[in-house]
């Protein structure tokens, strides 16, 4: 019985032993010596770490990929182009761009975002498709951070993702697709008229925009086609503030035809293109427009308006005569107007 219990306590302390022994064969690899590892192999002695040889070295830290990654990244911000290509490589060489797709499908959108980042900052494109599925995400931070990968992913030809955009297009968003438009001067512009007609109004509406910001004035029959009583509202509204922004005062008969329009915001972008171009041609029609749609109901409607026909007569005497003679029971409106100009 002794025999065996101290055969047994032998045992014990030979395996703890050999476990020891073990963990000091394969010791933890810290993070500045992964680092100065991953270095070596990008800078210093390129020739003699070979990538399995790396990834042999890696292997023994205990060190989760995470930490991996966020090595990787900090040493990219210093690097030069020919590095920064051997990075990128290695990246995809440890099977890191996997941990960073694997992301994209979390359910916490933080973590969704931070693989978006890291496959991006790596010019991985090997995920291009599954990062273009969340630009629908229901998060509103995932769906910008998948378009704006896109964009850097596959530059201008990105924006045919908004084509398949199901969320208004947000102002940051548009911001900074202009932004980026108006750096990339030696690319060629795409033909916005092309997203005119989607079905997500927010998208059309800044494709029509853009074709003032972009001074495409071979669109411009293109805008005036939608200058139709049958069009989405919003659309009309786009399309005047293109020939007001472009200073194209020529289509006055086509805004006219507009009149019989109900929706506010119609209303407003025709009494500011009558305020940029209006003529004294124009005084009876801008009569009219107030009266037959009782736009004297709505203050800043009818504020406007008299704003626009003073400023048609540029005379203040004719337009006191004027306003007061067809729209007498306004005299307030009328007499803050007049005052306006002192």
């Amino acid at each position: 019985m002794f025999f065996l219990s101290f055969t047994s306590f032998l045992i014990v302390i030979f395996l703890a032993h050999h476990k020891r022994f073990k963990q000091n064969k394969t010791k933890t690899l810290s993070v500045e010596e992964i680092r100065f590892h991953i270095t070596n192999f990008l800078f210093r002695n390129y020739s003699l770490y070979s990538v399995d040889t790396l990834k042999s070295i890696i292997k023994k830290s205990k060190e989760h990929n995470q930490t991996i990654i966020e090595i990787l990244f900090k040493i990219k911000q210093t690097l030069n182009d020919l590095p920064t290509l051997r990075l990128e490589y290695l990246y995809k060489e440890l099977s890191l761009s996997q941990v960073s797709a694997k992301k994209l499908n979390d359910k916490n959108w933080a973590i969704q975002i931070e693989g978006i980042k890291e496959l991006v900052g790596m010019d991985d494109q090997t995920y291009i498709s599954e990062i273009e599925l969340l630009v629908n995400n229901p998060h509103h931070l995932v769906r910008i951070e998948a378009f704006f990968a896109m964009l850097k992913l596959k530059g201008t030809e990105g924006l045919t993702l908004l084509e398949i955009l199901e969320y208004p297009i947000s102002d940051w968003q548009q911001m900074q697709i202009i932004k980026i438009l108006k750096e990339r001067v030696n690319v060629k512009l795409p033909d916005f008229s092309q997203w005119f007609y989607l079905a997500n109004i927010s998208v059309a509406c800044f494709a029509i925009r853009l074709t003032a910001i972009f001074n495409q004035t071979h669109l411009i029959n293109k805008i005036v086609g939608l200058l139709s009583i049958n069009e989405h509202p919003l659309r009309i509204q786009a399309a005047i503030e293109v020939l007001i922004y472009l200073k194209i005062p020529t289509f006055t008969d086509q805004i006219k035809a507009l009149s019989t329009t109900n929706n506010k915001e119609v209303q407003l972008s025709i009494l500011y293109f009558f305020e940029e171009f209006g003529t004294l041609k124009d005084i009876i029609f801008l009569r009219d427009f107030l009266y037959d749609n009782y736009l004297w109901t709505d203050d800043e409607l009818f504020l406007l308006g008299l704003r626009v026909i003073k400023k048609v007569f540029n005379d203040d005497s004719r337009f006191f005569n004027f306003a007061g003679l067809y729209f007498s029971n306004q005299q307030a409106m009328i007499l803050q107007v007049m005052e306006e100009s002192k």
